[in-house]
């Protein structure tokens, strides 16, 4: 059973904290190899590259609160902010990782609501059998 709508419970960011980063170098690409040596022949695999990024771990602390009754949880993300140089200030890095969380969010909420109305139409068409 669905939640009404004029029931729905509120959320609320408790705070914004900058993220946990840690720097990754670039990697390059290796492509496929194929050896042989007499009877045995030994495929590799490509491995695909990256760039040189930092990994920002981002803790989102939330309360929820429906009816009187509050829940405290967090939203967690790990994000990829594109590096020049490992030398790039922590200020300037966290505050590019934050910039992606709001256009994020929304994102995942457009997803969401699209998955359900695409579940919804399922259980239609299924009822109307």
């Amino acid at each position: 059973m669905a939640i009404k709508k004029d029931d729905n419970p509120t959320i609320k960011l408790e705070q914004l904290r900058y993220p946990d980063i840690a720097f990754s170098n670039e990697v390059p690409a290796v492509p496929a190899t194929t050896e042989r040596d007499g009877n045995v022949t030994i495929n590799n695999a490509a491995q695909p590259g990256s760039p040189a990024h930092f990994m920002s771990a981002v803790s989102i602390p939330i309360t929820t609160t429906w009816n009187g009754v509050t829940m405290n949880s967090s939203i967690y993300l790990n994000l990829a902010v594109p590096a020049e140089s490992a030398r790039t200030q922590y200020r300037e890095v966290c505050q590019r990782a934050v910039d992606q969380l709001a256009p994020l969010l929304r994102s995942l909420a457009d997803q969401i609501e699209q998955e359900l109305a695409e579940i919804d139409k399922a259980g239609l068409e299924k009822q109307a059998e």
